[in-house]
């Protein structure tokens, strides 16, 4: 990159999502040539995982393919500065009326209810596994979410069943909620 040199960059047309510009550019033969730029602030995507294990998408009319299309939530940044997270949740609200604390919390209850069902683990051990900041979180939100105790759900199954293997593995990956 070092023998290509932008000389200057003017604005063509500012637009309500891209700016377009002409970069004049000094290239590695010594020509000078004149380039497009499309200038974007930035986007962020959030792909919302429901309790029952599907993906949240929306439905969004596209104009450059003159359609409707299925797709997870996504959208500009406002500014340059703001952080492409607080987008993400931004949009996650606004297209689809979820919070990202509504999700974590059924996935959180459905982790839970899976560990209880299909695994001889503690209590307490369910609770940390499953991101909670203590068994009393774990209690209150599970009797609230279930209308039972964890220990009640739990006797609710024979306890002598495997867990499945997807369940397993929920709980271990780097980055689960805590």
């Amino acid at each position: 990159m070092d023998d290509i040199k932008r000389i200057k960059r003017e604005l063509v047309v500012k637009g309500h999502i891209f700016d377009y510009y002409h970069d004049t550019v000094q290239i590695s033969n010594g020509h000078v040539v004149v380039w497009d730029f499309i200038g974007h602030k930035g986007a962020a995507a959030v792909v919302p995982v429901l309790e029952d294990g599907r993906i949240l998408m929306v439905r969004q009319f596209r104009n450059a393919l003159d359609r409707y299309t299925i797709e997870i939530p996504a959208g500009g940044v406002d500014s340059v500065d703001e952080p492409h997270y607080d987008a993400a949740m931004r949009e996650l609200k606004e297209e689809t009326g979820y919070t990202f604390h509504q999700l974590r919390k059924a996935y959180q209850m459905r982790l839970a209810a899976a560990r209880l069902r299909f695994s001889n683990e503690s209590i307490v051990n369910v609770a940390m596994q499953c991101g909670f900041d203590d068994v009393s979180s774990l209690h209150r939100n599970f009797k609230k979410y279930f209308k039972v105790t964890p220990l009640a759900y739990r006797k609710q199954y024979d306890s002598d069943n495997e867990m499945p293997a997807d369940i397993q593995e929920i709980g271990d990956y780097p980055g689960r909620p805590h």
